[in-house]
């Protein structure tokens, strides 16, 4: 089953000491069958995966985004 979740920022407040973000989910979609699922992680520095396979965007990120 697929999912996908919308989300918008609801606290950033950690973000500095933590490096953490607060997220609130605003919309939920479900397939109930999909021919492939894919799920796409960020993975921190610029690093993405896709089902299990490493895509690298580090050229895309500031430096100051990758602390």
């Amino acid at each position: 089953m697929l999912r996908v979740f919308e989300c918008r920022l609801h606290d950033d407040a950690m973000v500095e000491r933590y490096n953490l973000f607060i997220f609130e989910v605003v919309k939920a979609h479900v397939a109930p069958s999909a021919d492939e699922e894919e799920s796409l992680h960020y993975r921190g520095m610029g690093e993405f995966m896709l089902s299990g396979r490493s895509i690298d965007r580090t050229e895309l990120f500031k430096p100051s985004m990758l602390v």
